[in-house]
């Protein structure tokens, strides 16, 4: 498995980390109330898959059946 594949927290960061930086070099900046809201639950030691759950809650994304 690969670090762009694994769900290690380490592989997982690297991958965020990366995909930050691709959105400023494309002059993206990112929107505090939602890097507060992953920060916080970083901060919490929320599971990843919770983390998935709760930020879709957050958008108001609705799952497709």
């Amino acid at each position: 498995m690969s670090r762009f594949t694994s769900q290690k927290p380490a592989y997982i960061k690297w991958r965020v980390d990366q995909m930050r930086a691709n959105s400023r070099i494309q002059g993206m900046e990112p929107d505090p109330r939602y890097t507060d809201f992953t920060a916080q639950m970083d901060a919490e030691g929320v599971p990843v898959e919770e983390q998935i759950e709760r930020f879709q809650a957050f958008l108001g994304v609705v799952k497709a059946e």
